[in-house]
Formats: structure tokens, C-alpha cells, sequence
């Protein structure tokens, strides 16, 4: 990403790069430790594509969509960006990104590195792992980052480095340490969507990242979510609402076991029978026979 002159805006782009011995004297003031921007830049309406970087970034490389979409591909996984997604790509770690034709992505980004840079990458993470993460849209963010390339345009002044440096650790905070109770809100609000179409869809068979992208999460974020707001995880509770669904057709269905177990998306009759009884502590014959007989009395 670094192939511009600093400062540099065209038709709505901004660009800004470091030379390398500018770099070496900012990194040497003692007020450029904690953070220390090596490159930064707008990309409006993007529609080409990179070709990528082989052996990945020598610094933390942030990537902050506003609108459109688009994909990264880091270590042959890919990931989806749309409009306020942001994802932050470690040092020495192999990526290439593409716009999508269709509906070409903006994009902000910035490369940096400083003692706090590692610590605000692992903040990104969940559970350890790489994700995409939604942030409400904040004008005053994009202010800021305006800040870092307005400043970058008088030169390379200490103080004036200084200031763009804070700002750049402000800009990153921004997204990394968001309010989150609104995308808290929005996802809770996809949890019970999926759960909806779960009971819509009741004799189908869903894997997670299935489920995930019917909700527009990353496979693993939804999970967590799912777990947090359930208490289980996404293909657990699917199948207990399956079982639930089971008992009932047990209780007042005339259908043999079999068919009801392929009407709610088991293959394997046996393995709908030990989850029958591990959920509801009888096989689904003796559950059967037991509310059958309860039914007929009522």
C-alpha cells in the first residue's frame, strides 16, 4: 500500500508515506514511542484490486471500510468487508485485497507501529483470533484522520509529527475501543433473527458459517455471539430445537420415528435417537408410548 508521496491528494484520494530516513528520526524522538504512523490513506470508490503483498507489511496495517465491500485474504482465509468494518492485519503476514465490482468499497487505512501497537492488534481479536469487526459510523473519526493528513502536508516538523502520531493513536482507539453497545444491540437483534430462521427452517441442515452468513457475521464472531446470548452453541441449540420439534410430532404425530427424523433434517436415525434421549431422558419410542398414553387419557 505504500506508493505514494506524502500528502498527496487526487480526485478524492489521500495519501501519505514516510520516507525511510524521516522514519528513522521520528522513531528515534522518545514522543513517537508508544505509536508512529508509517503510511496512511483514502481510497474512495476503490475498484482496483492488489496484487498483494507476498511477505506481508514490515508494520500493523488497519483497513477501515465506510462503504461498498470488498475482501481481504490473509494466509489464504478470506474475509468480507462492507460498510463500517474494519480489520487490523499483523506484521509479516501475507495478504492481497480485492473491491467488489459491483459495489466498490472506501476504504481508510493506516500502517503503524509503536510499543502499543501489538496490544491494540490483540484487542482486536476474539479469543484469539483474526476477525472483521462492525463500528457505528463516527463523522468525528473521519475528521480525525483528515487531521493526520493535513498535518502531513507542512512537512516533517517534530512537534507537528507528534500531533499526527496522537491523532493516529486516537483514530485507532476510535475503532478498536468503540461504544459498543450499539453493535452490542444490533447483534443481540441478530441472534434472535437466526434463532427465527432456525425455527423456519426446521428440517434443513445448516453448518455454522451457513447460519453466520445468513445473519452477515463472521463465522466465529457469531458463534460467540451465539453462545453468549444462548448459553450454547449455534448447531447445539438448532438441534434442541429440533428434538423440541420431535417431541411434539412423538406426542400427536402417527408417523413411524423414521420419517419424523428426516423431516427435521437427520440422516442418521441413530445418532437423532441418542440426542432424543440425552435431551429429553427417553429414547423417542418410550417418550412416545409414556405421552401417547397421557394424551389419550386427556
Amino acid at each position: 500500500m505504500e506508493i505514494a508521496a506524502k500528502g498527496k491528494k487526487v480526485k478524492g484520494h489521500a495519501l501519505v508515506v514516510l520516507p525511510a530516513h524521516i522514519k528513522q528520526q521520528v522513531a528515534d524522538n522518545p514522543m513517537n514511542r508508544n505509536m508512529l504512523l508509517t503510511a496512511a490513506g483514502y481510497f474512495p470508490r476503490a475498484v482496483n484490486n492488489s496484487p498483494g503483498r507476498r511477505s506481508g507489511s514490515n508494520d500493523y496495517t488497519l483497513i477501515y471500510c465506510t462503504e461498498g465491500t470488498g475482501t481481504i485474504n490473509l494466509k489464504d482465509k478470506e474475509y468480507e468487508l462492507r460498510s463500517n468494518d474494519f480489520i487490523i492485519i499483523p506484521p509479516k503476514t501475507p495478504y492481497r485485497y480485492e473491491s467488489s465490482a459491483a459495489d466498490p468499497w472506501s476504504i481508510y487505512w493506516v500502517n503503524f507501529k509503536g510499543e502499543l501497537a501489538a496490544g491494540l492488534y490483540n484487542r482486536s481479536l476474539l479469543n484469539g483470533r483474526q476477525m472483521v469487526h462492525w463500528v457505528p459510523y463516527d463523522e468525528n473519526r473521519i475528521k480525525v484522520f483528515d487531521e493526520i493528513c493535513r498535518i502531513s502536508e507542512k512537512g516533517y516538523d517534530q512537534r507537528e509529527i507528534e500531533k499526527m502520531n496522537f491523532y493516529l493513536l486516537h483514530f485507532i482507539t476510535s475503532l478498536v475501543y468503540h461504544e459498543k453497545k450499539e453493535q452490542i444491540e444490533r447483534d443481540a437483534d441478530a441472534i434472535s433473527k437466526s434463532i427465527v430462521f432456525m425455527r423456519n427452517n426446521i428440517g434443513q441442515k445448516y453448518e455454522v458459517k451457513e447460519l453466520a452468513a445468513q445473519q452477515g457475521l463472521p463465522p466465529a464472531y457469531y458463534s460467540a455471539r451465539f453462545k453468549k446470548e444462548t448459553g450454547m452453541s449455534p448447531i447445539k441449540y438448532f438441534n434442541k430445537l429440533k428434538i423440541q420439534k420431535a417431541a411434539g410430532y412423538l406426542s400427536f404425530d402417527n408417523r413411524n420415528i423414521k420419517s419424523i427424523c428426516a423431516d427435521l433434517g437427520f440422516d442418521d436415525q441413530y445418532y437423532f435417537s441418542r440426542l432424543f434421549t440425552q435431551i429429553n431422558g427417553l429414547s423417542p419410542s418410550k417418550y412416545r408410548q409414556k405421552f401417547r398414553k397421557h394424551n389419550d387419557i386427556a
